[in-house]
């Protein structure tokens, strides 16, 4: 095994073990919980899940792992 294989495996196994976190943490969330600011200028956990997710889902998601995900953005 390479140390390139190595990298991306780590990536891989991060990947979903913020995934399995993220799921664990959100679950017991109402959807306004989730998408309430907590000031007017603030974003929402939801807004900044999604954001990091998209992240995490280009980065390491697409690229080292192979899921498949194609990022639709301008």
């Amino acid at each position: 095994m390479t140390s390139s294989d190595v990298v991306r495996s780590s990536l891989v196994e991060y990947y979903r073990m913020v995934q399995a976190e993220l799921d664990e943490r959100i679950e017991p969330l109402s959807t306004a919980q989730l998408w309430q600011k907590p000031y007017p200028y603030g974003n929402s956990i939801g807004n900044l899940i999604l954001h990091l997710t998209g992240n995490l889902d280009y980065y390491i998601g697409a690229q080292p792992a192979g899921t498949g995900y194609v990022r639709n953005r301008n």
